[in-house]
């Protein structure tokens, strides 16, 4: 939902600070479609919600540590592929259990690397 579609539907003003820090990111962690959600919003006030915006914080910290977890699987990810080279050895089965052997040979084809003999296995199955 963007910050004029929450105008339209709330007829509330708010900055675009406390829409982007505050709002957005409170209907977005909601499984609600935009009208129930400013429907809501609407009756229950935006100075009432100080619950609904002191969890709304902490799910936006929650995804911003999520996201940097995400950031270093796949750094040690890519430095177990680079460490097991084109083999079929220890680091590359770590690489793939952690996230999957389509996302390994999706990786080493953005890197240039070579694949080993299970990646063409794997290859051929998706292919077949």
């Amino acid at each position: 939902m963007l910050h004029d579609e929450f105008y339209q539907l709330t007829n509330i003003q708010v900055e675009d600070d406390v829409y982007n820090q505050f709002i957005d990111p409170m209907y977005m962690s909601t499984g609600m479609d935009k009208e129930p959600f400013c429907k809501d919003l609407k009756k229950h006030g935006l100075q009432a919600s100080t619950v609904a915006i002191e969890l709304t914080a902490t799910c936006c910290e929650q995804h911003r540590t999520i996201n940097k977890l995400e950031a270093e699987r796949k750094e040690l990810v890519l430095l177990l592929l680079k460490s097991a080279g084109q083999e079929d050895n220890e680091l590359s089965r770590k690489a793939i259990k952690m996230v999957g052997h389509k996302e390994v040979i999706r990786l080493k084809m953005l890197n240039g690397w070579g694949m080993n003999d299970s990646d063409k296995a794997f290859l051929m199955d998706l292919l077949s």
